[in-house]
Parts: structure tokens; C-alpha cells; sequence
């Protein structure tokens, strides 16, 4: 008779794929907004819903509610979108961003099922979602996860436009391009040049691009562009040359652009490799261990030159790094559209390079990763003001995970099903570090705890607080949700 343990063993990756996204759904309000990252993008979607206004992005400044004219609209259509549906809250600003990793997991089973193998995409999404930077940001209310995902969307629909040239797929390669430039603008369509352009060189197919439905690519991506930064212009002059000059070309070669909304994030160029490798991890050990013989090197070498989806997926991979090489503005986050490709490129070489041997003790190392992480975490937590019914749930989870792996580990059907447990264990222990920083989080990145105290210490129906930094939001955005539930008892005034 099949014991529980086993049956648990014999989890597919999709089906483990869908536990930890269910798992990663429930923490979508258990911390406060951190300013000012998230505070801003939640801010200006709420103002858009207050105001009824879709055209103009707007943001609480020192002088006012002023024209947000930094990004485009589309995250923040989303995330007004979902306020109207379910409500001002913590996790609705955050679903936009975990929607799109669910899109992201969908493009990279897709690409990886059409091209190598249903195994393959599946194990692959796996990996993207427990590399450290995609697991935290899917839960974040940040626009840069929503401009991966269309990135991404473009490049699956070059692919397989590459392999079967159709007027469809074109016009759906120019709509997917559009929704990545009304999210971040032109780097959209830099990072699309980026991956495709070094491949098509690869392959020496770089004519072939007068052979393309251009007619049909650029009216879809034209129409569906266009018409909001028309009428942004008209509804605020002087937005065009702000944004493309300022916020694009200006942004990436110096360092002192104009920003009217804070300061950027200066580097060195060339820091991007390094935030790749960072992004990627735990996955760029493994990589790096991957590669440490010469044969390993040079096995690579000759799998790109037999296999040209390969080579895609690595151009893709690291097109982001390739792009801000030598951008003066840069952020972690503007990695992300690369991960997919990254995560495709590992499984597929490691599935035709590696013996079982190894790989069995890839998923037994990251599985001792990951006890090594959750034990120093669980002490940390004894320490900590925690929500221990989540905490429990989060534990129970962990062991049960722990100890199907130790026990039918040799017994798994294939060397991706021990892989697939072992993410599983890493993703339980990045959950249990969510659970256990969020005090911290919520004290010392957000103002919620102090603007609650604050009210329950004041019997007075209309107060005026100080607010110290520019760039802090949540008072605004805190003070706007507690008004629109109803639940505020005094009527609070920011200076």
C-alpha cells in the first residue's frame, strides 16, 4: 500500500510548481509596503482610482499631487484594476506582480515543452521562481516583474515565429512589444533587441529580418502604443520630452539625469554582470560548478553548436546584463526579463552534459542548502514578535517536505523529480524567512506601525503629522486605504 510520504514523493513539478505559488499567494499581505519602492507604485494606482483619471498617472510630492511622468501606464492599470475588484489592500497591490510570474512560469513552460521537452519547461519555471530575486519580487508590488513578463511574451513570440514565420504570430510579437512599452518604455524594446539580435548573428540568419511581417508587427504594436502617449502630451505638455529624454536616454548615460522623483541607483558600468550572477543565485553556483572542468566548457561549446535554442535561451539569459553593461542607472530588478531564458538555458545543459550521478548530487546539495538556511532562521524566529498560525503552517510544511525528500530521495523516477523536491525545500525556507522578517520589515521600512499607534493613542478627529523624507509614501498611501475602508477615525493631514 502507497504511504502518504510516498505519494507526496511522486509529486510532479507541476504539481510542486503549483504548491509553492499557492504557498507564495498566502504571504501576499503579510508585510507592510516598503517604502518607497512599493509605496510609490501602489500610490500612483490609488490616485488614478480616486481621481477616476486613467490618462495621467499622478503622485503625492511635497507640493502637492503632481503628474507621475516616470513610467508608462500599464502596471498601474493593473493594480487600479484590482483595487476596484477585491479592494485597497496590501496583497491587491502586490497580485499584478505575482500574476505576471505566473506568466513568466507559463512562457518558460511553454517555451520549454515547444522547443526541448515538457519536462524541461516544467523543471525550468522551477528554477525561475526559486532563484532569491524572482521568489521575493512575485510578491511585490514593483513594475519591473509585469515589464519582464511582456519581455518575455516577445521573445517566446519570436521564437516560435523563427521556427514557423506567421502574419499572427508577428501581430502577436508587436502587441506583446507594446504592453512591455507601456510599462517601462523604449528598454522593452532594447531588451527584445538585445537577445535577438546576437542570435540571429549566431546563426547568420541577420537577413532574414527584411523577410519578417514588419507591415504587421508595427501596426499592431502602433495601434496599441500610441494612442495613450498621445494623449498623455495633450493632458500634460511637456510629458514626451520628460520621458523619453529624461527617463530613457538621459538615464542611461549619465548619472545625474533631472529625476523629479527621487534619485536613481548609480553603478559602475559593467555592474550588471555582477547583480546577474546575484539574481540568479542559488542557481549560479550550481552554473559556476557546472562549469569548472574543461570538459564541462567545452561540452557547452558544442551543444550551442548543435543545438540553436540553446543558444537562445542564453542570449536571452543575459541580454539584461548585455544592455546595462554600460548604463549608469541601474537596479537589481532590471535583471528579472532575463531569468526565464536563464533558467531554460541551465536545465536544458545540464539535461544533455550531466550524469545521473551529478545530478542527483545537485538536488542532494541544494537540498543541505536549504537545511542550512532554515535551522539559524528557526532560532531567529524564537526571538521575534511572530504570527505563529502562519509560522506553524509555514513549519508543518517544511518538515513534511524535509522528510519526504530524506526518505524516497534515491527513489524518485527521474533526476529532474529530486531536483524538483529540492526547490521545494529552498522556496519553504525563503516562506519561513518572509514570515520571520516581516516585523522588521514592517518597524523599519514601512510607517504602518507608527501611524497606528499613533491613532490609538489620540482621541483627536483631525491630525497633522510631520513626515521627515520625501520619498516616503505609505503615509499617503496608508492614510488613503484606511479612509477608502472606512476605517479611519480621524481625518490625517501629511506636512
Amino acid at each position: 500500500m502507497t504511504s502518504f510520504f510516498q505519494r507526496v514523493a511522486l509529486l510532479s513539478p507541476l504539481t510542486i510548481l503549483v504548491i509553492i505559488l499557492v504557498l507564495r499567494a498566502s504571504l501576499l499581505n503579510y508585510s507592510d509596503l516598503i517604502d518607497p519602492t512599493e509605496t510609490r507604485y501602489a500610490s500612483v494606482a490609488q490616485q488614478m482610482l480616486i481621481d477616476h483619471d486613467w490618462i495621467t498617472p499622478k503622485l503625492p510630492q511635497p507640493d502637492g499631487i503632481v503628474p507621475y511622468m516616470g513610467k508608462p501606464p500599464l502596471h498601474f492599470w493593473l493594480t487600479a484594476v484590482s483595487y476596484k475588484i477585491f479592494g485597497v489592500y496590501n496583497w491587491t497591490s502586490r497580485l499584478p506582480s505575482f500574476l505576471a510570474t505566473i506568466a513568466l512560469l507559463a512562457i518558460a513552460i511553454t517555451f520549454g515543452s515547444h522547443f526541448f521537452s515538457k519536462q524541461t519547461g516544467q523543471t525550468a519555471a522551477l528554477v525561475t521562481i526559486s532563484g532569491t530575486l524572482m521568489f521575493f519580487l512575485s510578491g511585490a508590488s514593483v513594475l519591473d516583474v509585469t515589464l519582464a513578463a511582456c519581455v518575455c511574451a516577445s521573445l517566446l513570440c519570436f521564437a516560435l515565429y523563427y521556427h514557423q514565420a506567421t502574419r499572427t504570430l508577428a501581430i502577436l510579437l508587436g502587441l506583446s512589444l507594446a504592453l512591455g512599452f507601456l510599462t517601462k518604455g523604449p528598454v522593452a524594446l532594447a531588451l527584445f533587441a538585445f537577445a535577438v539580435i546576437p542570435f540571429l548573428i549566431i546563426q547568420g540568419r541577420l537577413k532574414d529580418l527584411l523577410k519578417y511581417h514588419w507591415l504587421s508587427l508595427l501596426t499592431a504594436f502602433f495601434v496599441l502604443a500610441t494612442p495613450w502617449f498621445v494623449l498623455s502630451e495633450l493632458a500634460s505638455p511637456g510629458f514626451t520630452k520628460y520621458f523619453f529624454w529624461n527617463e530613457n536616454f538621459a538615464r542611461y548615460f549619465i548619472s545625474d539625469y533631472g529625476d523629479r522623483y527621487g534619485g536613481g541607483h548609480v553603478y559602475p558600468r559593467g555592474t550588471s554582470w555582477i547583480m546577474l550572477l546575484l539574481a540568479f543565485m542559488p542557481w549560479t553556483l550550481a552554473l559556476t560548478w557546472g562549469l569548472m572542468s574543461q570538459q564541462s566548457r567545452k561540452g557547452l561549446w558544442q551543444s550551442l553548436k548543435q543545438d540553436k535554442w540553446l543558444t537562445y535561451s542564453l542570449c536571452w539569459g543575459i541580454s539584461p546584463a548585455i544592455f546595462f553593461s554600460l548604463g549608469r542607472q541601474l537596479h537589481v530588478s532590471y535583471l528579472l526579463p532575463g531569468l526565464p531564458g536563464l533558467s531554460l538555458f541551465f536545465i536544458r545543459w545540464i539535461d544533455l552534459a550531466w550524469g545521473s550521478e551529478r545530478h542527483a548530487l545537485l538536488a542532494k546539495i541544494l537540498s543541505i542548502s536549504a537545511h542550512v538556511i532554515f535551522f539559524p532562521i528557526l532560532i531567529w524566529s524564537l526571538t521575534e514578535n511572530l504570527d505563529w498560525n502562519i509560522l506553524c503552517s509555514v513549519l508543518t510544511a517544511a518538515i513534511l517536505c524535509f522528510v519526504t525528500y530524506h526518505r524516497y530521495a534515491s527513489k524518485l523516477s527521474t533526476r529532474n523529480a529530486q531536483l524538483s523536491h529540492s526547490i521545494l525545500q529552498l522556496c519553504l525556507v525563503f516562506l519561513f524567512a518572509i514570515v520571520v522578517a516581516t516585523p522588521i520589515i514592517n518597524l523599519r521600512k514601512s510607517t504602518n506601525t507608527i501611524l497606528k499607534e499613533i491613532l490609538a493613542q489620540t482621541n483627536k478627529e483631525n491630525l497633522r503629522i510631520g513626515v521627515v523624507t520625501e520619498n516616503n509614501y505609505s503615509p499617503y498611501w496608508l492614510s488613503k486605504k484606511w479612509a477608502r475602508e472606512g476605517n479611519s477615525r480621524a481625518k490625517i493631514e501629511f506636512v
